[in-house]
């Protein structure tokens, strides 16, 4: 049977005593879709792309109670993008995100995953 040969590195124990963790991650992300506010905008909400003209850029809107945003930057290079509708809160984020006054502009590190609450 095959075992990890970084297993004293790389496990469950040690995942869950960091909260920047992958395992961490992925519990925030379900927590959210389970989340009593914006869960059923994720769940059930209007699915809208968005952005679709940026390169590398993967970016849609889920319309329901909430105005709900998924937005990943799929390189390795940092990208800006301009937003129809400015940024009310971000909700969850494997980076922190870097926005201008305004909360329409988004800089996006490399490999960056941002789920937001649009205002309206």
């Amino acid at each position: 049977m095959f075992q990890n040969s970084r297993k004293e590195r790389v496990n469950v124990e040690e995942q869950e005593e960091n909260p920047q963790s992958i395992l961490n991650y992925y519990r925030a992300l379900t927590a959210l879709y389970r989340d009593e506010v914006y869960g059923s905008t994720i769940r059930e909400g209007e699915f809208v792309p968005v952005l679709e003209e940026v390169k590398n850029i993967i970016a849609y809107e889920r319309c329901g109670e909430k105005r709900v945003l998924v937005l990943v930057n799929y390189q390795s290079e940092p990208q800006t993008v301009t937003l129809p509708t400015p940024v009310r809160k971000v909700l969850l984020a494997n980076i922190p995100a870097q926005m201008n006054g305004q909360g329409d502009q988004l800089s996006l590190a490399g490999y960056q995953a941002l789920v937001c609450e649009l205002e309206g």
